[in-house]
């Protein structure tokens, strides 16, 4: 199911918030929180680029999950004549990258397989029928992430990414998704598992499937702002965003919460209101990043050309980059993103052009 927004409502908000196991009815089964066996649906597109930082051994496990997520979000649009593919996995990976819930879902859940990250596909009733995610963070605590109601678009077309459902506990609420004259959901309340979904012939349930228990708060009691480039790590408790960015624009505080930002110290503060009164529960160090290689458009580390494909797109209109990946795209200074940027990648990764200073 896709859960749709006011986008009026969203845009002012932006700008307005921030100061399995399984067993059988009959007896116990077990379930192995096992890799998917399905991975070959990759193999079937091999010019498909998978998210970038899944792989990175310096990314954490938040910048892994955040890549899958907005990677997935991105690629596909959500499928509202339900073609025969849109229930399958392989609908995100293969053209036309129209989708449903569940397409959403496991298609994340093969991604984080592949990057090592413990996660599972729930069902359950979001209204109606639908299928979201639970992940297990370094923390050992499962939380929820649900791609398909993150995924939105602008009244222009254009990727509208959120986080509201973005490792969430059962108790967190969301900032978009309700009736501005109502209170905001909790998750539980919101996604509700439920264990039919496998029935024999006659629609009689084989297995009463159970789930991980959420943790009760978010992984961050902070939410990331729609499309914000940043990041965080909670072991280190330090926030990261693009050299220039505003904190304002890149992370939003639900109810019940403020979010202090001094400006005279590198720190966010996150303070839970009870009974009137603020207690800070969240403080993070803000680390601002430079601007990577010129020519490490996708941030990897490597230039070659995978960058130079990024460049191409990205000057055809066909992908979107970041403030940061931009600045890495224009190799040549002129102001420009094109072809001639694209050919000096390539003369960089073979060696017939020295690398630029950045």
């Amino acid at each position: 199911m896709k859960k749709a927004i006011s986008i009026l409502m969203a845009l002012i908000m932006i700008f307005s918030v921030l100061s399995v196991g399984a067993s059988a009815l009959n007896a116990p089964v077990e379930i192995k929180f096992a890799p998917s066996s399905d991975i070959s649906v990759i193999r079937y597109a091999p010019d498909t680029e998978l998210p970038t930082h899944t792989s990175a051994p310096q990314a954490n496990r938040f910048e892994k999950l955040k890549s899958i997520h907005d990677w997935i979000a991105k690629r596909v649009s959500y499928d509202n004549s339900f073609g025969p593919t849109c229930f399958e996995a392989t609908s995100v990976f293969l053209a036309p990258y129209k989708t449903v819930c569940e397409g959403y879902s496991e298609a994340f859940k093969m991604l984080c397989d592949r990057a090592g990250i413990p996660c599972i596909v729930v069902v359950g009733d979001a209204g109606e029928p639908h299928a979201w995610n639970y992940v297990k963070m370094e923390d050992g605590n499962w939380y929820a992430v649900d791609v398909t109601w993150d995924d939105q678009n602008d009244e222009n077309g254009d990727d509208l990414i959120f986080y509201d459902f973005f490792l969430r506990g059962a108790n967190s609420t969301e900032i978009f998704f309700h009736d501005e004259n109502e209170a905001p959901t909790a998750f539980k309340t919101s996604h509700k598992p439920q264990g039919d979904r496998y029935t024999d012939a006659n629609g009689n349930a084989v297995y009463a499937l159970t789930y991980p228990a959420l943790a009760e708060e978010g992984y961050t009691r902070m939410l990331l702002a729609p499309n914000s480039t940043a990041t965080v790590d909670k072991a280190s408790m330090t926030v990261s965003l693009p050299e220039g960015t505003d904190i304002v624009d890149a992370f939003l505080v639900p109810d019940g919460y403020n979010g202090y930002a001094p400006e005279d110290e590198p720190i966010l503060q996150i303070m839970q209101i009870v009974g009137g009164r603020e207690t800070l529960v969240e403080e993070y160090t803000i680390r601002y990043l430079k601007a990577g290689r010129l020519g490490d458009v996708n941030g990897d580390g490597t230039i070659n050309a995978v960058d130079a494909r990024w460049v191409l797109q990205a000057a055809s209109g066909a992908r979107a980059l970041t403030e940061a990946q931009k600045a890495a795209a224009n190799v040549n200074g002129d102001g420009v993103i094109n072809a001639v940027d694209a050919r000096w990648i390539l003369q960089i990764a073979s060696g017939t052009r020295p690398e630029p200073a950045a």
